[in-house]
């Protein structure tokens, strides 16, 4: 890790020192490597039988693409450390989190990094020492790259690229992309991603930059510059419009592999959908590999893709090594603050509370005996193998209950309420036993209640009517 931070420091370095006094009389070489709403993923979640993104495979793709006279600049804007909705009890976490991922961006060489809406509800954000914080209405010029953000304030140096970084959609920057071309901006990085492609003409020589979302897909821009006016290699937009096709039948072929798996098809049928994955991957590596066309001479250019940081890149080990004893120190955080974990207060002392499974097996043992097949019985057991039954971003979704009204907050206190339960779908039952199963309980379970774990990118095959035949059966609403 440190070595990919000296490689990335020292080109960018060179670059710096022999091109910003030249800047306006030879053309400078740049490579982008852009992240927006990154969200706080450190890695892909484990439930994703097709995993993507993480810093293991980032660290990897940033130390190949490391090439001298281009001056690498990795930018990251959108949500960075916020994960969404977050209790008070989970943000000595959050933070923690967010500490060691800044830490990390920054030893992968960042230069400029803007927040999210949500991450400005994070105290003690701004805690990391020379994190490259860019704030709005604020302007930094980094390797001879002048980065705004906000309300442009100040004249812009035109022999020397300009680049926004926008807070809002890909819409909101259409609508004031003449205003911002007027002013001298070259690039508009949005913060908010879109299924839009990589590089997106805002108006003729300004051009919007649209990332993914949780570290999945990384911009990788080349940038050659002359100054003046800008403009995107022919045939690069092509190149994105066949790029982005075949990711979108890699990703139906992975689906339709990962429904195999989950229906417990055939091994000859999943070995030969994981072949057509495989080859189309393959495909899509190749075309990422052949060079697009040259630059014009003295007309500055860029071109580029989103890239899916998937299978095919190896995960780097002392990354893997530095989040795995991130992980260890979260578990040894919360274990010594589980005593004076704040907890939400439930606003009404008399409503159901959860109980736990074994309560449900004396008036349904079919049904229990059915759910003690399945998948959801081993939820817990998934993360004592990781050694994460003390991680608040993941006990949510292999328990029943937690940081939920009349559930638990406090992992010692879990009991029977682990794993996926009864009670994550019917919700908690304690008025329910107490009334011989006549009391109050969720007899019917709509999707909304099953995607709010199984979502992507946890997860991009769940299919509400295939995936609840698993968990029927005798007792258990088993159609005749």
């Amino acid at each position: 890790m440190r070595i990919v931070w000296l490689l990335l420091g020292s080109m960018a370095v060179q670059s710096c020192s022999s091109k910003q006094t030249d800047l306006e009389t030879e053309p400078s070489q740049y490579r982008l490597f852009v992240l927006t709403a990154l969200r706080g993923e450190l890695e892909p979640c484990g439930c994703s039988l097709e995993p993507l993104g993480g810093l293991a495979r980032l660290t990897t793709y940033l130390r190949s693409r490391t090439e001298t006279g281009i001056t690498p600049l990795l930018i990251t804007h959108g949500d960075l450390v916020s994960p969404g909705k977050v209790s008070k009890g989970s943000l000595p976490q959050i933070k923690e989190a967010g500490r060691f991922l800044q830490n990390q961006l920054m030893n992968l060489g960042l230069v400029i990094s803007g927040t999210g809406e949500a991450d400005e509800e994070l105290t003690d954000l701004r805690s990391v020492k020379g994190m490259p914080w860019l704030d709005p209405n604020q302007f930094k010029e980094v390797h001879g790259v002048q980065f705004l953000r906000g309300k442009i304030t100040r004249a812009i140096n035109p022999k020397r690229p300009a680049i926004l970084l926008f807070d809002g959609s890909l819409e909101d920057a259409k609508k004031q992309a003449l205003q911002l071309k007027n002013q001298g901006i070259d690039l508009v990085i949005v913060s908010k991603p879109h299924d839009e492609p990589a590089i997106t003409e805002l108006a003729p020589d300004l051009f919007a930059l649209i990332g993914g979302q949780r570290g999945q897909q990384l911009l990788d821009i080349d940038m050659t510059w002359h100054g003046d006016r800008l403009i995107r290699l022919e045939g690069a937009g092509e190149r994105q419009v066949a790029l982005d096709a075949m990711q979108t039948r890699i990703s139906g072929l992975v689906k339709q592999r990962d429904r195999a798996r989950v229906r417990q098809k055939s091994p000859a049928l999943i070995a030969a959908r994981t072949a057509q994955v495989e080859r189309a991957k393959a495909q899509r590596s190749e075309l990422l590999k052949t060079p697009l066309p040259q630059a014009p001479a003295q007309v500055s250019s860029l071109s580029g893709q989103r890239v899916p940081l998937d299978s095919n890149i190896t995960e780097d080990a002392s990354m893997n090594q530095a989040i795995q004893k991130h992980h260890q120190a979260i578990s040894q955080l919360n274990k010594k603050l589980e005593k004076t974990r704040e907890c939400a207060e439930n606003p009404d002392p008399n409503a159901a509370q959860y109980i736990g499974n074994l309560a449900c097996q004396g008036c349904h043992p079919q049904a229990y005996d059915l759910w003690k097949k399945t998948p959801h019985a081993k939820a817990w057991s998934t993360l004592e193998k990781k050694g994460r039954t003390y991680d608040y971003t993941c006990i949510g979704c292999h328990s029943a209950g937690f940081d939920e009204p009349g559930g638990f907050c406090r992992v010692s206190e879990a009991g029977d309420r682990i794993n996926v339960g009864c009670e994550s779908c019917h919700g908690p039952g304690s008025l329910h036993v107490a009334q011989a199963g006549r009391g109050p309980i969720r007899r019917k379970v709509s999707a909304d209640g099953c995607t709010k774990c199984h979502h992507p990118p946890h997860t991009n095959t769940f299919i509400y009517e295939e995936r609840l035949q698993r968990v029927l059966g005798p007792g258990h609403m088993a159609k005749p």
